[in-house]
């Protein structure tokens, strides 16, 4: 179980109405995940999205992400972008920095066929081709000299 951080719809629709979007009408807690607290969020107009509380990412480290996310999208690459690409005065939770994407149409195919298996790869390469002239430090990247010896060797 990972989520960390428990909401109510209440506090969901808090966090969500700085925006302008809809009312939340259900909120769902993620549970598959392993390092933040993830919810879905229904919205009154149908759209699906979903809010993360970034429970170790400091805040300092959403200028890179968002502008990772911005890049990806404008890239033409189906990604969660968030609603807004201004990373002042970003919601946070417990000091905690809150992200918000919207939902993505579709499904994860499983088993994945392998022409599927071929558009998924030439995705991320297109995503590794845009995002390495992305002019921008991640703080909170974690050093190679902390990574355990298997990781270094990989």
């Amino acid at each position: 179980m990972s989520v960390y951080t428990w909401l109510d719809q209440d506090q969901a629709q808090t966090l969500v109405a700085p925006l302008g979007l809809p009312p939340v009408v259900r909120l769902q807690a993620i549970t598959e995940g392993i390092e933040n607290s993830t919810y879905r969020l229904e919205l009154a107009d149908g759209s699906r999205w979903y809010l993360s509380v970034l429970e170790r990412t400091p805040v300092g480290a959403m200028a890179f992400l968002i502008g990772l996310l911005d890049r990806l999208a404008d890239a033409g690459l189906p990604v969660a972008a968030p609603p807004t690409r201004c990373t002042e005065n970003l919601p946070l939770l417990d000091g905690k920095p809150v992200l918000l994407l919207r939902g993505l149409a579709g499904t994860s195919p499983d088993p994945m066929t392998p022409p599927q298996a071929s558009a998924l790869g030439a995705a991320v390469a297109r995503a590794h081709l845009s995002a390495a002239t992305l002019d921008a430090d991640r703080p909170d990247a974690t050093p190679v000299a902390a990574l355990g010896h298997e990781a270094r060797t990989l």
